[in-house]
């Protein structure tokens, strides 16, 4: 039963975080609202809410393990899995010399957080830090993102601004009674197998939230947009290390295991790689085969510890 009330709830997270996004784009629009306010609402929050949310909701249950090992989860999921799967389907290779600033902004963002975390801690002053590096990082790169989105974003003629504002109420609704239940669930669950909280988060919820956006970015990609899906998830994990773990962080402290940080790591060689294979143009196909190998063996190894 477990089981079934997690997949209902994941569902909603996502399914309210969709109606949140999608219905605050069509009224910014529809109002005016610049770009550079959609766009930066888009890069902060776009992609990554339902993470967000969960680790939020996580943390306001005690369980910051759970909420630090979700963010870190998905991310590696994006590097390790999602984009590689782009590049094998997409007929032109979308990481090219215009992704070396995201690529390198994450990397700056990554060790910022692996500095961060040395005292296995993250208050809230370094939350509030984090926060504050997203908004310098939109201020950076939104110009000359804006045309990404020009072609995403658009009002048909049945827009209907009451209609937007009860989808954005019940989104809400869904985002805070399924992340609810997400993390109930999820923790209920880990009981059951006598799971971490640091693996519920890096396995369970990082993989259930990270699959739809898998089907995103295929659906992207097969409108020959793949360069869009790439840099999104460039977005989302920049997202995950700032604004996910800096309000989780303002909610309660974080604190970070001795025995997790291998977890931290891995991410951050992954972002190192990614910057080396970018820089230099030598990404290929069959470099992501390697990449999804790499992620296979990260759960073996993560399952094999469990028994």
């Amino acid at each position: 039963m477990d089981f079934v009330i997690y997949i209902l709830s994941i569902w909603a997270v996502i399914g309210g975080a969709n109606f949140i996004v999608i219905n605050s784009e069509l009224i910014s629009m529809r109002f005016s609202f610049s770009k550079f306010l959609i766009g930066a609402f888009l890069i902060a929050f776009g992609s990554s809410m339902p993470e967000i949310v969960n680790s939020i909701m996580a943390n306001l249950h005690g369980r910051s393990s759970i909420a630090i090992s979700n963010l870190i989860g998905s991310s590696i999921f994006n590097f390790a899995v999602l984009i590689p799967i782009i590049i094998l389907i997409s007929k032109e290779n979308p990481l090219d010399r215009t992704s070396i600033k995201d690529i390198s902004w994450l990397f700056l963002v990554t060790s910022i957080f692996v500095v961060i975390i040395l005292d296995a801690n993250i208050g809230l002053g370094e939350s509030i830090f984090l926060i504050f590096i997203i908004f310098i990082y939109i201020l950076s790169t939104l110009e000359e993102k804006i045309s990404l989105f020009e072609e995403e974003l658009f009002i048909d003629n049945g827009f209907n601004i009451f209609k937007s504002i009860f989808l954005i109420f019940i989104g809400f609704i869904l985002l805070i009674i399924g992340s609810y239940f997400a993390i109930e669930s999820a923790i209920s669950i880990a009981n059951s197998f006598n799971l971490s909280d640091w693996r519920v988060g890096l396995l369970l919820i990082a993989i259930s939230t990270s699959l739809p956006k898998l089907a995103i970015a295929l659906s992207i990609v097969f409108k020959n947009r793949s360069k869009v899906a790439v840099t999104n998830i460039f977005y989302s994990t920049i997202s995950n290390l700032t604004i996910g773990i800096g309000l989780s962080g303002i909610i309660r402290d974080i604190s970070i295991l001795e025995g997790n940080i291998f977890d931290i790591l891995t991410l951050l060689l992954l972002v190192v790689v990614f910057l080396v294979l970018i820089s230099n143009r030598v990404y290929t196909k069959s470099l992501s085969f390697i990449f999804l190998g790499l992620y296979t063996l990260f759960l073996f190894r993560h399952l094999s510890l469990c028994s």
